[in-house]
């Protein structure tokens, strides 16, 4: 296991679902995706938690192995089979790459990529 991957394991966050409070592994996360202000993660097993926050939250605590591919969703880099210029194949979905997101998807996953070989 690559210090990157030992890293984003050992990394928790807590939210409230449905009145609980739940301790969520960002490793576990495919991705997120936002509707109104319900935050729904998506995650690796095919488990669906959803919760009221705001992407830019989640995004500053996911770091680095996450990219906001659309202003609707936060992909797991580690989750992607592929990308196109409109679109990242995950596993379980395709989702839509935003107008000019393309670019820094590709340096985001390539220097992700670069992490995970050292």
């Amino acid at each position: 296991m690559h210090d990157t991957e030992r890293e984003i394991k050992h990394r928790f966050f807590n939210i409230r679902s449905f009145g609980e409070i739940r301790t969520v592994a960002l490793s576990d996360v495919s991705y997120a995706e936002v509707f109104d202000r319900k935050i729904i993660l998506h995650m690796t097993g095919g488990e669906e938690i959803e919760y009221y926050g705001r992407m830019r939250d989640l995004e500053a605590i996911a770091g680095s192995d996450f990219f906001r591919v659309h202003r609707a969703y936060l992909v797991n880099l580690k989750s992607i089979s592929s990308y196109a210029s409109k679109h990242v194949k995950l596993k379980v979905a395709d989702i839509p790459v935003a107008r000019g997101k393309y670019r820094d998807l590709a340096k985001a996953y390539m220097s992700f990529q670069m992490k995970g070989e050292a």
